[in-house]
């Protein structure tokens, strides 16, 4: 009985995420929320794939990802040695530390920014066998100053901006 019951479930959440992606492609606008209740036999759900463009606020959007409005990125502060995690977006590091990248091939695209708000010696490692445009480390010395990297996803980093 319990077998059967979390078919069913799971019927149904088939059936609202086929509902979901039919809306989509029919930039019919809607709010969609998708909960979920239960342990599913597959695991849980993360993800929902959409083929074509997505709009946060509008409702045509031109780009993979449009957003019309504002967006907030995750900010923290550290004041020792640390390595950067996907929950990571801007760092502002104060002190004489280390910090360092994932592997590129982990996560291809991802953006961080690092500042320097105090002027210490700031020194950015990417993980072996992994550079950053070539180099090794590169260091932020003066105050106020930032560095933008993007990850290649293969092997290396690059700075996108001083």
């Amino acid at each position: 009985m319990a077998l059967r019951k979390r078919f069913l479930i799971c019927l149904c959440f088939l059936g609202i995420i086929i509902l979901a992606v039919s809306w989509a492609c029919a930039q019919v606008t809607e709010t969609i929320a998708l909960k979920s209740y239960y342990n599913s036999p597959a695991g849980s759900f993360s993800q929902l794939a959409i083929t074509g463009n997505v709009g946060i606020g509008t409702t045509a959007p031109k780009s993979a990802l449009e957003v019309n409005g504002a967006i907030a990125f995750a900010v923290k502060s550290v004041g020792s040695d640390y390595t950067l995690t996907a929950s990571d977006s801007i760092i502002s590091a104060a002190g004489n530390i280390d910090l360092t990248l994932p592997l590129a091939a982990s996560c291809r695209g991802r953006v961080y920014t690092v500042k320097n708000p105090g002027g210490a010696n700031i020194e950015i490692f990417p993980t072996p066998p992994d550079t950053i445009d070539g180099f090794v480390k590169i260091k932020l010395v003066s105050a106020n100053t930032r560095r933008q990297l993007i990850s290649d996803g293969s092997s290396g980093w690059s700075v996108i901006c001083d």
